[in-house]
């Protein structure tokens, strides 16, 4: 049976389909249109967290050779002990981790006025729609999914660290 032949299939399809290509025009937005400005960020802390250590590796060796300082955690706990401990400038966290998910990491350190001001890259791979909504519901600066292109993740954290998602002109600016 052709998956065409039902009705349901053409609009999850379609609804893949849309969601695809929203993603690539907002990857898009910033390869087409320069940012406006640009911020020196050498040894700018970030937090790595993700309970599979390659990803944490990776994640390290990429964000280092960007120039900045990376402080890693395996857990969801072992990361809000460094997070008081270091005062990282951003963090990059995983969803699923045992003992405690990123989400619940979240909510926590949204609920400390010294941490809640701090960006969240949720890096995961969770992909589905209501994942991805519910990612970027809880207030998360930007929502990757695995396997990621580390350039990508590179070029979130410059973008969210530069303030790009800041008031500019009265208006918000949302491209990142």
């Amino acid at each position: 049976m052709s998956p065409f032949a039902c009705p349901h299939s053409v609009d999850t399809l379609a609804r893949a389909v849309l969601y695809w290509l929203e993603s690539l025009r907002i990857k898009l937005q910033g390869v087409l249109r320069p940012p406006r400005k640009v911020v020196n960020m050498p040894g700018k802390k970030i937090m790595a967290v993700d309970d599979e250590r390659h990803i944490v590796r990776l994640i390290q060796v990429n964000l280092e050779r960007a120039g900045f300082q990376v402080v890693t955690a395996f857990d969801g706990g072992d990361a809000l002990k460094k997070v008081q401990a270091e005062k990282p400038a951003l963090i990059v966290l995983d969803v699923m981790m045992p003992k405690m998910d990123g989400f619940e990491v979240l909510k926590r350190l949204q609920a400390d006025p010294e941490t809640r001001g701090i960006p969240i890259i949720m890096l995961t791979a969770k992909a589905q729609d209501a994942d991805v909504f519910r990612g970027w519901a809880s207030g998360v600066s930007a929502y990757l999914t695995k396997p990621f292109n580390p350039l990508e993740l590179i070029t979130f954290v410059k973008r969210i660290l530069s303030g790009f998602d800041q008031y500019d002109d009265g208006e918000k600016v949302w491209d990142v």
